[in-house]
């Protein structure tokens, strides 16, 4: 996979992990919101009554929403991981590549043969990975 393409999904993906994070404080923000007016309205159940159902479903459901968003932050934050991982492996295989070029093109001419085969033992030690 091409470098350039590894960078742009490694910064799609932190940026996806960045943009469920604030999604997640944001959630928790409401559900504390949530609790402090859960509990006032319990203070004021004979005329609350309904709304305290209400309220108790969409903690319900706040809570649930956290737990998705959690799980989808942590797939978020592995998949970041493996793309810089991929884009590091492909960085050092391109600087090696570079490397080796470079050691053909210096290389004297009664020189180059074996530069050459030197190259092809490591490209193919490379494409073994």
């Amino acid at each position: 996979m091409p470098t350039t393409e590894l960078e742009e999904r490694a910064a799609a993906a932190d940026l996806e992990a960045e943009g469920l994070r604030e999604e997640l404080d944001r959630l928790h923000a409401a559900l504390d919101n949530l609790t402090e007016t859960l509990d006032a309205a319990e203070s004021e159940r004979e005329v609350a009554k309904g709304k305290v159902r209400e309220l108790h479903l969409l903690l319900d459901t706040a809570r649930a929403t956290e737990g998705e968003l959690r799980r989808e932050l942590t797939v978020a934050e592995h998949e970041a991981a493996a793309l810089r991982r991929e884009l590091m492996q492909a960085r050092t295989t391109a600087e090696i590549r570079g490397r080796l070029i470079d050691q053909i093109v210096g290389a004297r001419p009664w020189r180059r043969g074996r530069a050459i085969r030197r190259a092809e033992r490591v490209q193919s030690l490379l494409a073994h990975r």
